[in-house]
């Protein structure tokens, strides 16, 4: 009987990702979410079993027909159903058991001892460990924390703490990235508390305290099940119930170096069941006895003992998500991952890629590409990234976590998208909201007071922009717009208008190309207005206002919603309804330069809320602090209301289309 390990396409690794990790080497993994699951538990595994020599195969996305099949309960398909489906092992990691699976893969002892038809697999430890150095000797300075910060009890991350430990005991607290999560040489005590409550963590492992013990460095934990079940509190780790537990066991820690050597000495012992060879010992044993053997004894049951064997399954895991200590426990997600959504064929060339990490001017679309991908997606994965923040930039929607995608860029199609564990956001952009995305991010203020479930991100303003030469003082001569001629009015392409300003007002009207529309250096006034209708345009943005006061540039607009709620008609910028009026206000600007100076002066002001800084803390402020409750509250809905949320949310997006 052939075993297959269900992997997830998009989270493949590369080849040298894979000779690395059999060669014992350093490797990145995601920090968090479906990605990282994928690679540790079922990638991971698979590629180390078959290195040595157990008979085992992939299988992208599609269950086999047959055989055995072990995938991630968090991606496997819901259309897996007992008891017709092939023997399937669960691997639950963080999330709850998977209603079809017949086998499960918990990686915590004390779950497994109380989850029907499981067994305790530990997670694999960390892949190239470096260990204590030991020149460090008996100093004890440093104390880490490897992992998500959100996986860290928030008392100890408070500032007040971190300098109470600076100051009486000399001890830092570091929070290394991932990728330094395998470097533990400069670390003389870890700490891994996710919080001061009496929940047990059933989901959780002990990888961390794995880890240290393998590091040769003392560890302090709380009270979570599975670090009870492997380790011995006081022997080989030490448990804290409060942050002043915590800093009273660092302080006994410090002062006593017998102490800490006989702590590591217990844990060196204690951390030989955990190496990564004792793990592949463990799968193997599993994978080519234990699966299979179970396995036939499926194959022999009769159509009625499977029957039976499935209501039991179901009604085994309705008591384990509604026990008393279920209902009562705070509840602990997994870190998400959040990806952007960049198609293949909008993805952009290596050389333009260079081009923008070394800060160049640069278009902001090549040639038969998207410009809107570019802007939205490309640029907003790249701020953050260079901010610090760890988002992926891949061309599919994933089975997992959060996608955040143009809304243009994916088929209208909802039912497609509605995967359990996806939350979908949409960057409406200049289209219209996806049926299928659970919330929206629009660019216009107004749009975002009309559309339920939506949430308003400025357009990012012009890269590289070069503001008004100072050296040109009061004059006013040239008039400019920058953007795409299609979305000026027509009257303003004509040559009797420009005739009549030249003659008139000897101002000269541009209509600046696209290689040139970050240079406002030789610009004195900008317009742009699409139109005299009345239209509202709620799926504009007002990046033209932005910029032209990022420039020092006195603007001229339509009656669009984006300026009207951004700005300040008369104060910050001018506002024409018709041809005639946008000459008078050309006029005034043109005899008065203190109104001009006004204008500029209000003008700077307001635009400190849409630079590129302040925009990214919008990014920042949404993706880590409002998104994560969103998607809580979708994980806690249940089927029902899912559905009925994406119906309403259908209909939401049909009122926008045609009402708009």
């Amino acid at each position: 009987m052939k075993t297959f390990f269900c992997l997830t396409k998009e989270y493949v690794p590369p080849g040298q990702w894979v000779q690395d990790l059999i060669a014992g080497k350093p490797v990145e993994v995601p920090a968090g979410g479906g990605r990282c699951l994928s690679i540790n538990w079922i990638y991971q595994t698979w590629a180390l079993l078959i290195s040595s020599g157990t008979p085992c195969y992939a299988i992208l996305d599609t269950p086999a027909a047959d055989g055995i099949v072990i995938a991630l309960s968090v991606s496997a398909s819901r259309a897996l159903k007992m008891p017709d489906a092939p023997f399937f092992v669960d691997v639950v990691a963080d999330d709850a058991p998977h209603p079809a699976a017949h086998f499960h893969i918990v990686q915590n002892k004390a779950y497994a001892q109380r989850l029907p038809n499981a067994v305790f697999m530990p997670h694999w430890s960390q892949p190239g460990l470096v260990p204590r150095d030991p020149a460090r000797g008996d100093r004890f300075e440093n104390l880490c924390f490897y992992g998500h910060t959100k996986n860290l009890a928030l008392e100890l991350q408070a500032p007040q703490w971190r300098q109470r430990l600076q100051e009486e005991l000399g001890i830092q607290l570091h929070l290394p990235s991932a990728e330094q999560w395998h470097d533990y040489s400069q670390t003389d005590c870890v700490i891994a508390i996710r919080d001061f409550s009496h929940s047990p963590h059933w989901n959780k492992p002990a990888t961390k305290l794995y880890n240290a013990w393998l590091a040769g460095i003392p560890f302090i934990g709380g009270r979570d099940s599975a670090y009870a079940a492997d380790g011995k509190p006081g022997v080989d780790y030490l448990v804290a119930q409060s942050p002043e537990e915590v800093f009273e066991q660092l302080r006994h820690l410090k002062e006593n170096f017998s102490f800490r050597s006989q702590l590591v000495a217990n844990a060196s012992l204690s951390a030989k069941e955990f190496t990564r060879e004792a793990i592949l010992k463990r799968w193997k044993k599993l994978v080519e006895e234990t699966i299979p053997e179970r396995a036939l004894e499926w194959e022999q049951k009769t159509k009625r003992q499977r029957s039976f064997f499935a209501k039991r399954q179901k009604t085994h895991l309705f008591l384990e998500s509604h026990s008393w200590s279920h209902l009562f426990k705070r509840p602990t997600l997994s870190p998400l991952e959040i990806n952007f959504i960049i198609p293949q064929e909008t993805y952009p060339s290596a050389s333009w890629i260079e081009a923008w990490e070394e800060g160049k001017v640069v278009s902001l679309a090549e040639t038969g590409k998207c410009i809107t991908s570019y802007s939205w997606i490309y640029q907003t994965w790249s701020l953050l990234k260079k901010s610090g923040c760890n988002f992926f930039l891949i061309p599919q929607l994933p089975t997992s976590d959060v996608a955040i995608f143009l809304s243009l860029s994916l088929k209208s199609g909802c039912k497609k998208f509605l995967k359990p564990n996806l939350f979908l956001v949409d960057i409406v952009a200049h289209t219209y909201p996806h049926p299928a995305a659970q919330f929206h991010l629009v660019h216009n203020k107004a749009h975002a007071r009309w559309l339920p479930r939506s949430f308003f991100i400025p357009h990012w303003p012009q890269p590289h922009l070069i503001p008004r030469n100072p050296d040109r003082g009061d004059r006013f001569e040239k008039i400019c717009f920058l953007g795409d001629p299609e979305q000026l009015a027509l009257e303003f392409i004509s040559s009797s208008w420009k005739e009549r300003l030249k003659n008139e007002l000897q101002l000269e009207f541009q209509i600046k190309p696209v290689h040139e529309w970050h240079d406002y250096s030789d610009v004195d006034a900008v317009i742009a207005i699409r139109d005299f209708s009345s239209a509202r345009y709620l799926d504009k943005p007002a990046t033209k206002l932005y910029n032209a006061w990022h420039a020092g540039v006195p603007f001229i607009g339509g009656i669009d919603s984006a300026y009207a709620t951004d700005g300040r008609p008369g104060i910050d910028y001018l506002v024409a309804s018709s041809l005639e009026e946008t000459f008078q206000h050309l006029r005034r600007l043109k005899e008065n330069p203190s109104l001009r100076h006004e204008l500029v002066l209000h003008g700077t002001e307001s635009g400190k809320a849409f630079t590129r800084e302040a925009t990214l803390l919008r990014w920042q402020t949404f993706l880590l602090e409002k998104l994560p409750t969103l998607v809580e509250q979708w994980q806690k809905k249940s089927l029902f209301e899912r559905h009925f949320f994406m119906m309403t949310q259908r209909f939401f997006c049909f009122l926008d289309r045609y009402f708009r």
